[in-house]
């Protein structure tokens, strides 16, 4: 019913859209620098990690969290892809943010880890067994990789409560178990 829309229509305070509108588009990731150390520094040094020719608009949040705001997409799944990054040690947690969420219910609990399986026996130099190793790891696996050079690897999403895993055993029919050593 006509009538019906337009009382829905009224029923809104604000239009995102009217306002996306009247500014040129822009990416949002929210960051956590998981560290005890203050973060001085920290945009200034990750600027050039991330070959940035001018600063980004960082807004600094509660708890060593940080809203980034992008021009550039590229630039933008550049920082997402290519992390964790590190500053003077510690990892700087970076994620898509959507800029519609209440920042307090963006939950960064986890990180994105590429994981490497060194003296894997020939035979099992295979992706299947990768996935096999990076269950063992994280119970959240993105990528499986065949073999590269002399190791396996793999990307999963890590709980940052969790201890690493310096090793993984696996039971092999026929061979019994073997440990293998995982290097992060």
């Amino acid at each position: 019913n006509q009538q019906d829309a337009e009382i829905e229509e009224e029923a809104f305070d604000f239009d995102p859209s009217v306002e996306e509108a009247e500014v040129e588009r822009r990416w949002y990731a929210m960051a956590r620098y998981y560290s005890g150390q203050r973060s001085k520094g920290l945009f200034d040094e990750m600027g050039v990690a991330w070959r940035l020719e001018k600063p980004i608009p960082v807004r600094p949040l509660d708890g060593n969290r940080f809203i980034l705001e992008f021009a550039e997409e590229e630039v933008y799944k550049f920082v997402l892809d290519c992390g964790p990054w590190r500053h003077k040690g510690d990892a700087l947690i970076v994620v898509p943010y959507d800029g519609f969420t209440r920042p307090s219910e963006v939950v960064i609990d986890s990180i994105d880890l590429w994981v490497r399986f060194y003296d894997v026996p020939a035979f099992l130099m295979t992706a299947n067994f990768a996935g096999i190793l990076a269950r063992k790891v994280s119970n959240k696996v993105f990528v499986v990789g065949g073999p590269t050079e002399d190791f396996l690897r793999v990307k999963v999403s890590y709980l940052l409560e969790e201890a690493l895993k310096p090793t993984v055993e696996v039971k092999i029919k026929g061979k019994g178990s073997i440990v293998f050593d995982v290097m992060y």
